[in-house]
């Protein structure tokens, strides 16, 4: 069983003869190896697509793929023009959630807005997330390990956890 209380998976390459883990943050059941190359891996970390060129316990990093797209939403949030989504891969701003000229991932890209929020959320994304209506800079952010606030907006959270927090409750 893994830190969340999931179970880990293993993973063979040899039919069995030999089992390992998958490599730091990589979610298990969402991995392959190529067939003749077993350095060449895709992964996932539950926000994108990871390729590593080291094997399943190497280093891996975020390829570019406009086409993974599929998350659970969780909650919504907005104050004026600002908009807030939790997701099961983290916290996603846009400032052009209903511009009719900006299509699907466009709405979420550096130019438009943010997904995923850096350092916002675990594993397991965001649960909840609400703006203050009066100050759209006021944003606070649920996860299982308690919460995210900013008072600067998307680009300046901090961890807030309550003194009594217990994350088996919830």
């Amino acid at each position: 069983e893994d830190d969340f209380g999931g179970f880990r998976f293993y993973l063979s390459d040899d039919q069995g003869q030999s089992w390992i883990g998958p490599g730091i943050g990589l979610f298990e059941l969402g991995i392959a190896t190529h067939p003749s190359d077993l350095n060449l891996v895709l992964g996932s970390d539950n926000v994108g697509v990871l390729i590593g060129n080291n094997g399943i316990q190497g280093s891996f990093a975020h390829e570019t793929n406009i086409g993974f797209a599929s998350v659970q939403v969780h909650d919504f949030s907005q104050s004026f023009e600002h908009y807030y989504v939790a997701t099961e891969a983290g916290l996603a701003f846009t400032k052009e959630y209903y511009n009719p000229f900006i299509n699907g991932y466009d709405q979420w890209t550096s130019t438009n807005g943010v997904f995923p929020v850096p350092g916002v959320g675990d594993q397991e994304g965001v649960s909840s997330v609400a703006v203050n209506p009066a100050n759209n800079q006021h944003i606070v952010c649920g996860y299982k390990g308690g919460f995210f606030v900013s008072f600067a907006g998307v680009s300046d959270f901090f961890q807030v956890t309550p003194a009594n927090w217990n994350n088996t409750l919830h």
